[in-house]
Formats: C-alpha cells, structure tokens, sequence
C-alpha cells in the first residue's frame, strides 16, 4: 500500500496535465498490481483506461474513466486503511 497510496493523486495530477504517457506508465502498473491482489474492479477501471488511451477514444471518455478508475482506488485504499485500523 505504501507504494501505491498516492497514485489516485498522481493520475488526477496526469489527468489535469493531460499527461497521458504518465497515465499510461501508471495504469500499466495498477492493472498488473490490482489484478495480482484480487481487486478486480480496480484492475479492470484501469484495463478499460488504457484501452480508451490505446484507441484513442475522445478526451471526455478518457477523463471519465480515469475519474472511475480514481474513485475505485479510493474506495479500495480506504478499505484497506479500515481493515487495517487506520486513519486516511
């Protein structure tokens, strides 16, 4: 958790400096590292990002699912965190 804690701030970052390399760098290792650990809507939000990228879908489908793949991150850190008796 502690290497991945930060990276719904750092794909918000990407997202409003449409830095869609970044994006791509860290959606590549969300998905592996999601899928590794059983958190499949985690690595499917990201799976269904970098194929938006891949594509070349419009900017407004990219951003909406940069912002689900963000919303489920958040989600999961703070199930994480709760399980774990910790605070954000």
């Amino acid at each position: 958790m502690d290497s991945h804690g930060q990276d719904a701030t750092r794909l918000e970052e990407s997202m409003n400096g449409h830095d869609l390399s970044g994006i791509r760098t860290l959606v590549h290792v969300l998905k592996g590292s999601a899928g590794m650990i059983g958190a499949t809507r985690v690595s499917e939000a990201a799976a269904t990002l970098d194929l938006a990228i891949k594509t070349g879908d419009d900017q407004q489908r990219i951003l909406a699912a940069c912002s689900e793949l963000c919303a489920d991150l958040t989600a999961l850190y703070g199930g994480i965190r709760s399980a774990l008796g910790q605070t954000a």
